[in-house]
């Protein structure tokens, strides 16, 4: 049987002291400490020509990470360009995001992102083919047709205006009760 490999980062009590009061800057002190700043990680995602928050580095992660860099990364795709963008560009993430969600017991949120999975199943027939297009030939034009089809707005204003801060203090707290996900003790030489 083959030794997975160890993606965590040697503690620094510094990180937990200095982590910031306010949930956002948190999140974002969090995920560079954690994220970022794992060389580890950060190799293997240049190994894998792709994003830390990809399915070929995520899954390699331990579940706390997996968890951080899950909502990274629908967080700044909403941020970004909303959950419409999340969509096109993480669809082999779309499952456990709703998971994630569910693991930290949220469950407002949990039935609006159910909302969401629905919407894209019941446009799967038409979105489906215009992600097709966009791989064959990338042209934005395939993927600004998904806004409209989708119309998933409704959930961007909600997500901004209820969900995102208590998602994030809830991770923030996921993230300080499983540390041992994130970082290992030094051993001795």
């Amino acid at each position: 049987m083959k030794k997975r490999s160890d993606f965590r980062i040697i503690d620094d009590p510094t990180i937990w002291t200095a982590i910031p009061r306010k949930a956002d800057a948190a999140f974002d002190y969090l995920y560079q400490r954690l994220i970022e700043e794992n060389e580890k990680l950060m190799a293997l995602a240049g190994k894998k020509e792709c994003g830390p928050c990809d399915e070929p580095v995520r899954k390699q992660a331990r579940p706390a990470q997996q968890m951080l860099l899950l909502l990274y990364r629908l967080d700044s795709e909403i941020l970004n360009g909303g959950v419409t963008q999340f969509l096109w560009n993480a669809p082999f993430e779309i499952d456990d995001v709703g998971k994630a969600i569910k693991k930290l017991k949220l469950p407002d949120l949990s039935a609006h992102y159910k909302k969401v999975d629905d919407r894209l199943i019941e446009k799967m027939a038409e979105w489906v083919p215009l992600r097709q297009k966009w791989n064959e030939k990338p042209d934005w034009k395939y993927f600004q047709k998904t806004y409209p089809l989708l119309d998933l707005e409704w959930f961007d204003k909600a997500y901004l205006s209820k969900h995102r801060a208590k998602m994030i203090k809830a991770l923030v707290a996921y993230i300080l009760e499983h540390k041992s996900d994130f970082v290992r003790r030094k051993t001795a030489r």
